[in-house]
């Protein structure tokens, strides 16, 4: 790619790219409370799915994949509707040590259960992360993409060891602001596309069942979760703000996941059916703009960095939480990182993707059973019937998701 190769809509996606990333790095956004609580649960919640999911979603649903993004989006809101609940009306018992034991232990194996899907979902997002980069290099291999996300987890550990949260804050906030405004490029670009040629609807993979699309559908419950992150920033935020800062980050990450499926679903055409690849999305936008793939490749960059950075600060908070403070959080970094290393040499891409789907679905589940316990303690039947529902969709989630790779 050239510059005297450019069009006047890669110019226009360029600028696009330039000006979003001004504006929300702007002083007056890095300076907004409700920005600085949002930005965690946003880096999460939308750090590898405009990534995989278009991939996912053609072999699952093929024409009807923004119906499908949209029943997974909503699952997500209500999901994150349990978690809203329990910081209002269960973290204060917690925190007064007045739940009942029941809730007391339920949380915490909720914690340890969490603790074990950060790990996981830390190892995918640096593992695409690697995937991205190599990509249009020509050098991606299981071999070396293992080697180049080692490397990277070691310096996010590293960062998180000498710096601590405040220093991975940094990187997060400035990754954050470069990944959404590469989104906002590429939902312009494939706007425009598709306004100058025919829609044209994929074909679903024929050759799976009904049942088991269901399955990788579930299994696809990573690419929205991140929300819960506020639940464990209690220290430095209020239980207010971090109710609408969840709220928030998943009503932008909604419209971003649903808008971009409808939008680059007369794309998935080009996918060949049965080989999803984690950077296929790299070949889609080469049909947008000469200056697509490049731009795509530093916001899936950005992307990936700014969701580990979240989870695995998470996981710190997290820690500081159960242990009641004696653990300090920078000393958990270093081994988050080191059994997301673990697990990258033992499993493929999209076999981490499920295992992180399952993990969070316990995590949602168990939350969802202490929502349903103080909700029936506050006599609130109709919550409490809610909850149960939320709990029994995710204990199927738990069990039976599925791998779609």
């Amino acid at each position: 790619m050239t510059l005297s190769n450019l069009t006047t809509t890669d110019w226009l996606l360029i600028a696009t790219t330039i000006i979003a990333m001004l504006l929300l790095n702007s002083p007056a956004m890095r300076r907004s409370p409700l920005w600085s609580v949002t930005i965690t649960p946003l880096a999460s919640i939308i750090g590898s799915g405009f990534l995989v999911v278009a991939p996912l979603l053609r072999d699952i649903a093929g024409p009807i994949a923004a119906a499908a993004m949209l029943l997974i989006v909503v699952l997500a809101w209500f999901i994150g509707a349990v978690i809203r609940y329990n910081i209002a009306h269960t973290e204060p018992l917690l925190n007064a040590h007045r739940a009942s034991p029941a809730v007391m232990r339920i949380d915490q194996l909720a914690s340890y259960t969490l603790s074990f899907a950060y790990i996981i979902s830390v190892a995918f997002y640096v593992s695409l992360l690697a995937a991205y980069l190599l990509e249009p290099l020509g050098m991606k291999n299981e071999t070396t993409a293992r080697a180049l996300t080692t490397a990277l987890l070691a310096f996010i550990g590293f960062v998180g060891f000498f710096r601590g949260l405040h220093g991975l804050e940094w990187l997060e906030k400035f990754t954050v602001a470069l990944k959404l405004a590469v989104i906002a490029a590429l939902l312009l670009g494939l706007a425009i596309f598709d306004a100058g040629h025919p829609f044209a609807f994929p074909s679903p993979n024929h050759e799976i069942d009904t049942l088991e699309k269901w399955r990788m559908l579930a299994g696809t419950l990573l690419v929205v979760q991140g929300f819960e992150t506020v639940r464990y920033m209690g220290k430095a935020y209020s239980a207010e703000l971090r109710i609408r800062g969840m709220k928030l980050a998943q009503l932008i990450s909604g419209l971003i996941y649903v808008g971009f499926i409808a939008l680059v679903t007369p794309l998935l055409v080009h996918l060949k059916i049965g080989a999803v690849d984690e950077t296929a999305l790299i070949q889609l936008t080469g049909y947008v703009a000469i200056a697509m793939p490049a731009i795509l490749v530093i916001g899936a960059v950005m992307a990936q960095f700014s969701a580990a950075i979240a989870d695995t600060a998470g996981a710190g908070g997290l820690v500081l939480e159960e242990s009641g403070g004696r653990i300090h959080q920078r000393l958990t970094y270093p081994v988050v990182i080191g059994l997301a290393i673990a697990l990258v040499w033992n499993a493929n891409i999209f076999e981490i993707i499920t295992y992180a789907s399952q993990a969070f679905a316990a995590y949602y589940f168990l939350q969802a059973v202490i929502a349903m316990q103080v909700a029936g303690q506050r006599h609130e039947r109709a919550h409490q019937l809610g909850f149960l529902l939320m709990a029994t969709i995710l204990l199927a989630v738990t069990l039976f998701a599925r791998s779609v790779g």
